[in-house]
């Protein structure tokens, strides 16, 4: 077993491999004789940056525990993870998607839409699991009819962070900027909504609220149901 640790949150991986790929195994290894172990391992790409020592694990069925043994120092060259909010969002709301993502709130600066302008909404997510997709979020202003008014579709931070180098227990700022028709009417209600779904089929997250309970396929953001418009 190789590891691969540091003393910063996050800077831990683990693989397991039999000597030589199993290729030549320790059974047909004769007394005196040197062996050569060429391993390879893929960095996961959530991976932090920053001095990490990397160690083996020498076991077998009479010693499970086995010895461990350190190898080399290494640094890795990785992108800062944020693992501690300064402040929690300015409107918390806790929900899940799928098994690895929870939303726990989010900024919203006004709820005022100006038709022709732009509705920003800043997403907080946290991985609780580092997941293995890349996933597009989908932010989406709706009427009173259910009709997508306006739409912003994008890996998460422009592309910047897509959700395979999210740590576990990393937290994400996900600012989508909505361009809002010019000619919006000032008569009607609106709702913003998001979630996340696979590029290559459409497939959303399944959702789940604060209780684990299954809560469809879009998180319906808790800012109140009548919007003003300015004229």
């Amino acid at each position: 077993q190789f590891t691969l640790s540091g003393d910063e949150s996050g800077q831990f991986t683990q693989w397991e491999e039999s000597p030589n790929r199993g290729r030549y195994p320790t059974s047909r290894w004769q007394a005196g004789e040197i062996v050569r172990d060429a391993q390879q391992f893929t960095l996961p790409p959530w991976l932090p940056g920053g001095a990490y020592t990397l160690t083996v694990n020498l076991r077998n069925k009479t010693e499970p525990t086995g010895e461990t043994i350190s190898l080399a120092s290494l640094k890795i060259d990785g992108r800062t993870h944020n693992f501690t909010l300064d402040a929690p969002p300015a409107k918390p709301q806790s929900a899940r998607l799928g098994d690895n993502i929870e939303l726990t709130g989010f900024d919203l600066p006004t709820n005022v839409l100006e038709p022709g302008g732009a509705l920003e909404v800043s997403l907080m997510w946290k991985a609780l699991l580092p997941p293995d997709e890349n996933y597009v979020v989908f932010t989406q202003l709706l009427n009173s009819a259910n009709q997508v008014i306006a739409q912003h579709d994008s890996q998460p931070k422009n592309g910047a962070l897509p959700t395979v180098t999210w740590a576990a227990g990393e937290y994400i700022l996900d600012t989508h900027s909505l361009a809002l028709p010019a000619n919006l009417p000032s008569d009607d209600e609106y709702r913003l909504i998001v979630g996340m779904y696979r590029p290559e089929n459409g497939d959303r997250l399944p959702v789940f609220d604060a209780n684990g309970q299954p809560a469809g396929d879009y998180v319906l953001l808790e800012i109140g149901l009548n919007v003003k418009i300015i004229p």
